[in-house]
C-alpha cells in the first residue's frame, strides 16, 4: 500500500467511525454524567493504546524533557476537548453538536499558519471554504434551536478550538515514540484532571438503571473512537500537513448527521445532501493529485 492510499484509507475509516460516535455519545450522555463518561473512555483508550504499543515492542517510557510538551498536547487534545464537548453535547442535538465541533479545521489552519508557518495553497483554502460552507448549511435550519442553547454551542466550539490548537502542538515537535504510545500517554495524562473533576462534580451513577440504548452508545464510544480513531488521526499527522489532516475530517459531521437521523430520528433532507456535496468537493480539492 502506497503512502497516499494508506492515508486515504485512514481518512475514510476515521471520519466514518468518528461520525457514528456522535449519536452514540448522545445516547450515552443522556443517562451518564459527562465527566464520568469521558473518564472511562479515556482510561480505556490509554490502556488499549499503551498495551498495543507494548505488544508491538515499543518502549513506553519517554525522556522527561518531553513531559511539558506532552502535558500541553494532552491538555488541549484530551482534557479541553473532552470536558467542553462532554458538557456541550447534551444541550443540543447530536447532529448539530458535531457541526459546531468540526469548526476545528478552521482553527487548525489558522493556528498552523501562526505556530508551524504552514502556508496552505489556494486550492486548500478553497477546500476549507467549501467545507465550512457545508457546516454553515447544516447549521442553518437549527439557528433557532441554537439560540435557545447558546451555552451548548459555545462549549462545543471551545472544544473545537482546543482540539485545533492541540493538533498544531502535536505537529510542532518530533516525538521520540510511535503513534500508539504518543496518543496513549496523551490520554493517560489528559485523563487526570477529567477524573478528578468527575469525582468532585458528577453525581453517583445508578448503573443498574441505564438502558440498553445508552449501554450501546457507551460501549461504541469507549471501544472504537477512543482507540482506533484517535490513533488514526495522529497517525495522519505524521503523513500530512496539520491543516490537510484537519480539513479531511470535514466529512465526519455529514456522517454524524446522517447516523443521528437513522438512530435518533433527527432530520436529514435536502440541506444535508447539499452539505454532503460541498464536503465531497472540499475533499476532492485538497486531495487531488498535483500534476
Amino acid at each position: 500500500m502506497t503512502k497516499r492510499s494508506y492515508g486515504l484509507f485512514l481518512i475514510v475509516t476515521v471520519l466514518f467511525f468518528w461520525g457514528l460516535n456522535w449519536p452514540a455519545m448522545k445516547l450515552a450522555l443522556t443517562e451518564l454524567p459527562p465527566l464520568t463518561f469521558r473518564s472511562i473512555c479515556l482510561a480505556f483508550g490509554a490502556v488499549f493504546l499503551l498495551s498495543l504499543g507494548k505488544i508491538s515492542g515499543a518502549k513506553l517510557s519517554f525522556p522527561l524533557a518531553f513531559l511539558p510538551r506532552m502535558a500541553l498536547a494532552a491538555g488541549l487534545n484530551i482534557t479541553g476537548w473532552h470536558v467542553a464537548t462532554g458538557y456541550g453535547i447534551p444541550m443540543i442535538e447530536a447532529g448539530r453538536a458535531v457541526i459546531a465541533a468540526y469548526s476545528m479545521p478552521l482553527w487548525t489552519s489558522l493556528f498552523g499558519i501562526w505556530v508551524l508557518g504552514e502556508r496552505p495553497s489556494s486550492r486548500t483554502w478553497m477546500g476549507l471554504a467549501l467545507g465550512m460552507a457545508a457546516m454553515g448549511l447544516l447549521l442553518s435550519p437549527s439557528l433557532e434551536a441554537v439560540a435557545r442553547a447558546p451555552a451548548g454551542v459555545a462549549l462545543v466550539t471551545l472544544g473545537a478550538i482546543s482540539w485545533g490548537l492541540g493538533t498544531v502542538v502535536a505537529k510542532r515537535w518530533i516525538w521520540p515514540m510511535p503513534t500508539t504510545v504518543f496518543v496513549g500517554w496523551q490520554m493517560a495524562i489528559g485523563l487526570i484532571p477529567v477524573a478528578l473533576a468527575a469525582l468532585a462534580f458528577d453525581p453517583p451513577v445508578a448503573w443498574g438503571e441505564i438502558t440498553d440504548w445508552a449501554w450501546g452508545g457507551f460501549a461504541y464510544a469507549v471501544i472504537i473512537p477512543m482507540g482506533y480513531c484517535h490513533w488514526g488521526y495522529f497517525k495522519l499527522l505524521t503523513l500530512l500537513p496539520a491543516h490537510v489532516t484537519a480539513i479531511s475530517m470535514l466529512a465526519t459531521p455529514v456522517v454524524g448527521v446522517a447516523s443521528a437521523a437513522i438512530l435518533l430520528h433527527e432530520h436529514f433532507g435536502a440541506t444535508e445532501i447539499g452539505a454532503l456535496a460541498l464536503v465531497v468537493g472540499s475533499l476532492a480539492l485538497i486531495h487531488r493529485p498535483k500534476h
